[in-house]
C-alpha cells in the first residue's frame, strides 16, 4: 500500500480536511462531538481568518491508495514567537487511523516544515493561540466532548508518544451538573443559565 502526504491548496480540500474526524469517528466513538464546521473552515481560510496575517502554516491530508487515512496542521505564530523569544512551531488537527506509520509520517511532515521555517521546536496539539482548542485527550474518553476542545480516541497519545513526544503540561476540562450545582455560587449560575 503507497502512502501519500499532500498539501490542503484549494476550498474541497480544505473541507475533505475539516470534515476528516467525522468519517474517523463518528460511528465508531459516540463521544465525539462534531465542532462547528462554518467556524473551523473560517479559521483555516485565510481570506477570512486575520490570525493568518502573523502565522504561517500548512494543511496535509494524507492518503494510503484514494483513502484518507489522516491529518496534520502545522504552522508559526510569528508574533507569539517573537513576544516569547522562541523558534517554535505548532501542529493541531491532528487526527488519524490507528497505524503509528500514518501518524509517524504526518508528524515528520509537520516537523521538516518547521524546520525549514527555521524552528527550534514543535509543540501540540495547538493552533493559532491558547485561545483555540489545545491539548489532546489522556483520559475520559467515555464523556461526551464539548465542542470547544479537541476529542482524540484512545490510541491517539500513544501514537504520539511512539513518535517520541512526550506530555508537557497539563490542561484539565471539568464538567459541571447544573441540575444540582454543588456550591452556592454555581447554584445562582446554573439557575440564571437554566431560564
Amino acid at each position: 500500500m503507497r502512502a501519500e502526504i499532500k498539501e490542503v491548496e484549494n476550498a474541497k480540500q480544505r473541507r475533505t480536511f475539516t470534515l476528516l474526524p467525522e468519517l474517523l469517528y463518528r460511528d465508531k466513538y459516540p463521544e465525539w462531538v462534531p465542532p462547528i464546521y462554518s467556524s473551523v473552515n473560517q479559521s483555516l481560510d485565510k481570506a477570512k481568518n486575520d490570525t493568518w496575517d502573523f502565522c504561517s502554516g500548512k494543511l496535509y491530508l494524507e492518503f494510503i491508495e484514494s483513502s484518507i487515512v489522516g491529518r496534520i496542521m502545522v504552522l508559526v505564530n510569528h508574533r507569539a514567537n517573537e513576544f516569547l523569544k522562541k523558534q517554535e512551531a505548532r501542529f493541531g488537527y491532528f487526527d488519524c487511523i490507528e497505524d503509528s506509520k500514518v501518524a509517524a509520517a504526518l508528524l515528520d511532515k509537520a516537523e521538516r516544515w518547521a524546520r525549514s521555517a527555521g524552528c527550534e521546536r514543535i509543540v501540540g496539539p495547538m493552533v493559532f493561540s491558547d485561545l483555540d482548542p489545545s491539548g489532546m485527550l489522556i483520559e475520559g474518553f467515555t464523556e461526551q466532548s464539548s465542542v470547544g476542545t479537541w476529542w482524540h480516541p484512545p490510541y491517539a497519545s500513544k501514537l504520539l508518544e511512539e513518535a517520541g513526544y512526550e506530555k508537557e503540561i497539563d490542561w484539565v476540562s471539568y464538567i459541571l451538573d447544573l441540575k444540582h450545582p454543588r456550591s452556592p455560587v454555581y447554584k445562582k449560575v446554573a439557575e440564571r443559565v437554566l431560564a
